[in-house]
C-alpha cells in the first residue's frame, strides 16, 4: 500500500491497459479510499457496467485497494 498519490498514478499507468481490457470496464482512476469506505490512502476506482461480472476485477493492484462503482455506459461530451 502507498500513501503517495504520485506513486499510485504511476502504478495505474503500468496497469491501466490490462484493466481497460476487462469486459465491462468503462474507466479507472485514482481516488481517496475514505470516499469508498476504506482508509484515506490512495485507491483505484473502477467504473464497471451494471451487467458485467465484478469478479473479474482484482481486489487490489500492487497492494493498492480497488473499489468498483457500477454504472451504465457513458461517453465523453464534446
Amino acid at each position: 500500500m502507498t500513501e503517495n498519490y504520485e506513486e499510485a498514478k504511476q502504478i495505474l499507468e503500468k496497469n491501466k491497459e490490462y484493466i481497460m481490457k476487462i469486459p465491462g470496464v468503462h474507466c479507472i482512476g485514482v481516488g481517496k479510499g475514505s470516499n469508498y469506505g476504506g482508509d484515506p490512502t490512495p485507491c483505484f476506482v473502477v467504473y464497471l457496467d451494471t451487467n458485467a461480472d465484478h469478479t473479474t476485477i482484482p481486489k487490489e493492484i500492487e497492494r493498492i485497494p480497488v473499489y468498483v462503482i457500477r454504472t451504465e455506459p457513458f461517453e465523453a461530451l464534446d
